[in-house]
């Protein structure tokens, strides 16, 4: 028989909190595996395509944002955001933490329901 089809037969009869257990083990293996190719790779000529290619893989299995893409959504860093003029206005505003408190009072009224 099939070293693959005997291991997914014993998969099948595991408890569900032991396969989300190996599921859990089995990422961290591949992600770890796919570390240690991009070590190896780090002291080699690699093509850049080869790099970027590698770097998607690993991005869609944990989504990080490259710093272009952070450029992209916040705009130009040189540039002053027009509403930074206006923060930290409330910070000692007795009222304003009211405010606060009593929204986050009713998220917990929200979340309980």
């Amino acid at each position: 028989m099939n070293t693959r089809l005997v291991v997914q037969s014993a998969i099948k009869q595991l408890p569900k909190d032991e396969i989300r257990n190996l599921a859990k083990w089995l990422q961290e293996y591949l992600d770890e595996e796919c570390d240690q190719q991009i070590d190896l790779d780090v002291g080699l000529e690699v093509n850049p395509a080869v790099i970027e290619q590698l770097l998607a893989i690993r991005q869609s299995k944990s989504p990080t944002l490259t710093t272009e893409e952070v450029k992209q959504r916040l705009g130009s860093i040189d540039e002053e955001h027009p509403i930074l003029k206006f923060a930290g206005i409330f910070k000692d505003d007795a009222d304003f933490a009211a405010v606060v408190a009593n929204i986050a009072a009713d998220r917990a009224d929200t979340t309980e329901e």
